[in-house]
């Protein structure tokens, strides 16, 4: 039995491109809120949760090494990866992202970091919870320092299943940066604003994407604005925007078929999907960083550059270069 997980919207467009891979197959989502996001097709195939898969009743029969496991995701998923090692199951793996702009911890120590991008206790607690977590699992796991959202100088600790050295693991390269997969292709003015939390400080996003807002409204543009699916309310309601103008924001871009001319962002992964429809903001956010935090940007930068086509996306060096675009 072919066993697929799924923990975030970013494989929806690669299984709908591939849809004998689901409709045969069962699917484990690691929560009800992730299986409400997919889309319906996809929410067809047959489905359980996570914690469904780990009752007695179920996990002898699940976590076989009879089984063949699909997974996309590239870390934090700790228990689904310990029962993959323990249980030695063959299992295909196809990242979408990368972990590029995380910090290697098995090539860094804390006094580097903390003098490249300054002092923070959370960082210290995360890389003091990295050295326990290296001694009790050993070598089947790689650990990385993953910039916090907002203007501050904090990481995380995440873990990533060490992929090279585990030999009932295969990597596939299908369906990293969304490989293959083309949008609407109806000629569209409509314009996307992809908008969420990032290593800037949040009013620097709102002040930016606000003028973009204000640019469409009195220019009779349309756009519509699609927010992360972790954004807080508090942080959507200070937009200029009406509801209409809000596109459901649970549902990936990638399986959304929208008909649109440009999508701009900061550094959202859905930008390398149809790259030669997306805007960075990276120049003009880069010019208004506070120095303190300038290596962690600079780190943040290298999430795009994993991929090979980042250099097809648009990177205006200011808003006038964008008004330009959005106009003709």
């Amino acid at each position: 039995m072919k066993v697929i997980f799924l923990a975030s919207t970013l494989p929806a467009g690669f299984l709908l491109s591939n849809k004998n891979l689901f409709l045969k197959n069962l699917i484990v989502y690691n929560n009800e809120q992730t299986y409400l996001n997919f889309p319906k097709e996809i929410r067809k195939a047959k489905t359980v949760f996570f914690e469904e898969t780990l009752e007695r009743r179920n996990i002898k029969k699940i976590y076989s090494n009879k089984n063949k496991f699909i997974i996309f995701h590239e870390c934090c998923w700790n228990r689904l990866d310990q029962l993959i090692i323990e249980n030695n199951i063959e299992t295909e793996y196809y990242p979408i992202s990368s972990l590029k702009s995380c910090i290697d911890l098995e090539n860094e120590n804390i006094l580097t970091i903390i003098k490249v991008y300054g002092f923070s206790k959370k960082t210290v607690k995360s890389y003091l919870k990295y050295k326990l977590n290296k001694f009790l699992y050993g070598y089947s796991y790689l650990y990385y320092l993953m910039p916090d959202d907002g203007g501050n100088k904090d990481f995380f600790l995440i873990r990533s299943m060490n992929y090279s050295t585990l030999k009932n693991i295969q990597t596939k390269k299908n369906a990293y940066g969304f490989y293959n997969l083309t949008g609407n292709p109806k000629k569209s003015k409509k314009i996307v604003f992809l908008i969420g939390n990032d290593v800037i400080d949040d009013n620097s996003i709102i002040d930016v994407f606000n003028d973009l807002i204000l640019f469409c409204r009195n220019n009779k543009i349309s756009f519509v604005v699609k927010f992360h699916p972790r954004s807080k309310k508090s942080f959507r309601n200070k937009f200029i925007i009406q509801p209409n103008n809000i596109y459901e924001k649970q549902i990936a871009f990638e399986a959304s078929n929208l008909d649109y001319k440009f999508k701009i962002s900061l550094f959202s992964t859905s930008l390398i999907f149809e790259p030669h429809k997306s805007i960075s903001l990276e120049k003009i956010f880069e010019k208004k960083i506070d120095t303190r935090l300038k290596n962690k940007f600079l780190l943040r930068k290298r999430h795009l550059r994993s991929f090979d086509n980042f250099d097809k996306i648009l990177l205006p060096d200011n808003l006038n270069e964008i008004y330009n675009l959005l106009k003709f």
